[in-house]
Order: C-alpha cells, then structure tokens, then sequence
C-alpha cells in the first residue's frame, strides 16, 4: 500500500506496486486511467495530485508496459490472444489509455496468430480514431469561429471554402458522430 499524506492531515492510500504484479498484463493499464480520471480530479492540492501522477508513472513503466510486453510477445498463445482483445475492448472506450503501447502493438499487426493480428490492427485504428475526433474537435470550434468572421465580412469566400474543405474532409474520414 502506497499512502500520501495530504497539507490537511489527511492520508491517501493507494495499491502497492507487489500487488499490482500480480495483476493481468491489461489491468494495470486500466488501474492506471482509473487513477487519472477518478482519485486524481477529487484532490486540488497540487503536491498530491503531482505524487500520485508521479507514481501512476512510475507504475506504468515498471510494471504495466514490461508486462504488457511480455505477455504480447511470449509463447503462450491463449495468453496473448486474451490480452490482445482485452486491449481491443479498452481501445474502444478509451483509447488514450492503449495509447502507451501502441508502439508494441504496432509490431504485432504481423503476427503469425491471426486473432492477436487482427485485435493489434482494431487498436491501431480506435487509436487512430480517437485522434481524428479531437482534431475534428478542434476543427469544430475553429469553423464556428470562422463562420462568425464570415458573417462579419473578415473572411473571403474562397479562404472560407478552403478551410470548410479540410474540415469535411476530416469528418468524411472520422465517421458520422456517435
């Protein structure tokens, strides 16, 4: 158990790194967003917030990626196969957090087993996806603010068909929005 001690006297407690070992190769990686997005935002002192950051850091290159690795590249087949789709299911609700490992997925994308080949290629473009959407995001917002310049006159017609053009590109290529 890892405590950490709060400016108001209050303790934080929050798993061991010996018990996280025990863990699947997956499970870390979620412990880890877990962290991020639920314990972290609950603490506005930032000394807390930057120690549990620190060591979900440290967690996620001690134990969560070697072991990542090791299961996706050793020779127990069924093994692999599991934690390639459980990394498939995580890549569609979150993929920033199989982010850290794509470059390990990348590699298994030819592999010989054909269910982690496929599982490997479904991460790659969730990933890729998730990306897309925050640039369509940013994109969004860029157009709302150059149709107001349009409106106003700031703009020229052929700048603002220029820049409308990228942005439907880019939304033909995310998809129609969930």
């Amino acid at each position: 158990m890892r405590i950490f001690k709060k400016p108001d006297g209050g303790f934080v407690q929050i798993l061991g790194k010996e018990r996280i070992k025990k863990w699947n190769a997956e499970l870390p990686l979620l412990f880890i967003g877990y962290m991020r997005d639920n314990i972290l935002p609950k603490y506005e002192d930032p000394s807390v917030r930057k120690a549990i950051e620190d060591y979900a850091n440290e967690i996620m290159e001690e134990i969560a990626v070697p072991k990542l690795v090791e299961v996706l590249k050793g020779a127990d087949q069924a093994a692999r196969v599991k934690t390639s789709q459980s990394l498939e299911e995580i890549s569609k609700k979150k993929p920033d957090m199989v982010k850290v490992a794509s470059e390990y997925v990348t590699q298994l994308v030819s592999d010989n087993n054909k269910d982690v080949a496929k599982a490997a290629q479904n991460i790659l473009k969730n990933i890729d996806r998730a990306e897309k959407k925050k640039q369509y995001a940013s994109k969004r917002k860029t157009m709302q603010e150059l149709d107001r310049k349009l409106a106003k006159g700031e703009v020229t017609d052929a700048e603002y068909m220029k820049l409308r053009k990228e942005y439907l590109k880019l939304e033909d290529e995310i998809g129609p929005e969930e």
